[in-house]
């Protein structure tokens, strides 16, 4: 019984540690209807120019600063 419930706390602990942080674009004033239709409009753009997908998410960061956004952490 001891042993189920330290493997079981284990395999919680590195599951919390391997999970990645969740990031979101802030912007002072804006709401999150604002940042979604500045990120649909982003992603727009980008797919118009037919840019490949590896090179995507560099092009969102920086449409999405272009637009006053910034990247935050979210605890």
């Amino acid at each position: 019984m001891k042993i189920s419930l330290v493997v079981l706390g284990a395999a919680a602990l590195l599951a919390a540690c391997s999970s990645l942080p969740r990031h979101v674009y802030v912007k002072d004033g804006a709401s999150a209807r604002d940042m979604e239709a500045a990120k649909a409009k982003c992603n727009y753009q980008i797919q118009l120019q037919k840019i490949p997908l590896v090179e995507q998410s560099g092009l969102l960061d920086l449409c999405m600063k272009g637009e006053g956004y910034r990247l935050e952490r979210v605890r």
